[in-house]
């Protein structure tokens, strides 16, 4: 009996601590749904593609560019390690934007969406919080590894290589992850109450999404390569430098 007043003494007057934000959060008014101008689908749409276009760029570009200082290598061609020193260049640059284009659609999907996008958070909770952003430092460890360490192995490709490599397993692991939450959305398992986060993952249009979106990437990394070609043969001054980029 001592023991519980003596209890009693210590936890009761937390007691009416502990119920202030139970009470507090009680009394917030509900606020009502954000309504945007141009229309909330429109504008989940716009953020979500802008994000989509940089990162179908960044995971495509290194595929890309690995095979070219590959080839540049074994034919001892520098054109082939310059076109890959320059699009790798650009892929850093574009990494960060879609980094930033990533988290602002997030943001705007928190806001507009917030109950579904509560509970894609909670379903795939062990992906999108602790896998995704896992791999997503991974893969910014070895981007901006491979591109400072271009002219430092100048004279170990090999060593070189292996870190592209790995940048391309980190991305497309990446892209794999990422895949599950937006593949679970179109083909959901069945029953979904009792689907464990596996069968939520491995769904019917999970594997080919990630295939689509793997030879997707790849062209679009090439497009742009053929773009940033184009624009910089038209800006450069030099013969030898459009003779490049003619030929890249």
């Amino acid at each position: 009996m001592n023991t519980i007043t003596s209890r009693w003494k210590i936890w009761g007057p937390m007691i009416p601590l502990l119920l202030i934000p139970i009470l507090s959060y009680a009394q917030v008014p509900e606020l009502p749904p954000v309504e945007l101008g141009i229309g909330n689908r429109e504008a989940v749409w716009i953020v979500m593609q802008v994000h989509l276009l940089f990162a179908a760029f960044i995971l495509g570009a290194p595929i890309f560019v690995v095979i070219c200082e590959f080839i540049g290598m074994r034919t001892k061609d520098a054109r082939y390690d310059r076109l890959a020193k320059e699009v790798t260049k650009v892929t850093s640059i574009a990494y960060s934007l879609t980094a930033l284009f990533g988290g602002f659609a997030i943001l705007v999907l928190v806001g507009l969406y917030p109950e579904i996008t509560s509970y894609m958070i909670r379903r795939f909770f062990p992906v999108v919080a602790i896998i995704y952003p896992l791999l997503f430092i991974g893969e910014t460890v070895t981007l901006y590894s491979y591109w400072y360490t271009w002219d430092i192995w100048k004279e170990k490709k090999g060593r070189h290589l292996a870190v592209g490599i790995l940048l391309n397993l980190f991305g497309l692991a990446t892209m794999f992850a990422i895949n599950a939450p937006t593949s679970f959305m179109n083909t959901p398992p069945r029953p979904l109450a009792t689907a464990t986060l596996w069968q939520a993952i491995n769904n019917y249009t999970w594997m080919p999404l990630n295939l689509h979106r793997t030879v997707g990437n790849i062209t679009f990394g090439g497009f742009i390569t053929g773009l940033i070609a184009a624009y910089l043969y038209m800006a450069s001054k030099k013969d030898e430098d459009k003779a490049f980029y003619d030929w890249m």
